[in-house]
């Protein structure tokens, strides 16, 4: 992949992961019509993550554990892509898994080389921070 593009220069920009999980959460909350989802109207957010962790772990996705990209594949598809039409409130906790996300673009692109990653507050912030950034990428770029 780098061959077909050597000077590539990607960027990834991630949102705090427990902050993400709990807006997710929130969304699927606010959808009524998200049908085979009711845990989001009847349970707590610890309740709703405690129970994806567990089934995490049913596919060797632990925080101890070295998890596969492979495992988190096998893990999104069954769970995160049965119902696309419906896919906004698959996988709380799997969504914020950023390590597992980035490991195929890693094995391509490594990072700090070609990828430069981001958080949301990096650019979410005072007119200080955000130039920090900006002035970060640009040196990347």
């Amino acid at each position: 992949m780098m061959a077909m593009i050597p000077n590539v220069k990607l960027i990834a920009i991630f949102r705090n992961p427990v902050d993400r999980a709990y807006s997710q959460y929130n969304m699927c909350r606010s959808r009524r019509d998200s049908f085979g989802f009711e845990a989001y109207f009847t349970d707590s957010f610890d309740v709703v993550v405690r129970d994806e962790i567990n089934t995490l772990r049913m596919f060797d996705i632990t925080a101890s554990a070295s998890a596969t990209y492979e495992a988190f594949v096998r893990y999104v598809k069954h769970f995160c892509l049965d119902d696309l039409a419906d896919h906004g409130c698959h996988c709380i906790v799997a969504r914020s898994l950023y390590a597992l996300q980035l490991e195929p673009y890693n094995k391509h692109f490594p990072i700090n080389k070609t990828i430069k990653i981001l958080e949301v507050e990096d650019i979410d912030g005072s007119k200080e921070k955000t130039q920090s950034t900006v002035n970060q990428v640009f040196d990347f770029i």
